[in-house]
């Protein structure tokens, strides 16, 4: 093999190196150019639990997790006022619950907001489930130290239904 055929094969060699390589980095900032709304979509639902999150904790009332309770303005309204209510309030509570589950895999207080999304909602079984991720030690301790923060009163230690 002469040198002139060696060199073609060098620089044969060195352009496809050279074409793997921006052919990597091609897909890589294409990845990053099409998925630039996940990194936005975090962090505007890490901003929104930080101001929604405690507002929340700190409005339940401190035996929620002992004492069953009614559901008060709601039950009072007209059928069509109930219904629309019941509706905003599922609505809200599935927003919560969906960017807890979220947060479990981005930044912020995943299982605080999925507690406070089910303490908003209704649907079967809730005051159990709530119950249960509630009478997790840590849960609970988290819970009492944004309430402690708010001056309103601890929640209790709950044991598990």
């Amino acid at each position: 093999m002469t040198d002139q055929q060696l060199n073609h094969n060098v620089n044969v060699l060195s352009n496809k190196r050279k074409f793997i390589i921006f052919s990597v980095m091609d897909r890589v900032f294409y990845v990053i150019a099409e998925f630039w709304w996940l990194g936005i979509f975090s962090i505007a639902t890490f901003t929104l639990t930080i101001l929604i999150l405690p507002i929340v904790i700190v409005r339940l009332p401190s035996d929620y997790f002992i004492v069953e309770k009614a559901d008060g303005f709601i039950s009072r309204q007209s059928p069509g006022m109930r219904h629309f209510l019941l509706f905003i309030k599922n609505l809200a509570g599935s927003f919560l619950f969906i960017m807890g589950i979220l947060m479990l895999f981005m930044p912020g207080q995943g299982i605080l907001t999925i507690i406070a999304g089910l303490s908003v909602m209704n649907f079967p079984g809730k005051r159990k489930m709530e119950i249960r991720l509630a009478s997790n030690h840590r849960v609970l301790k988290s819970l009492n130290w944004i309430r402690k923060k708010g001056n309103k009163d601890l929640f209790p230690d709950i044991h598990c239904l």
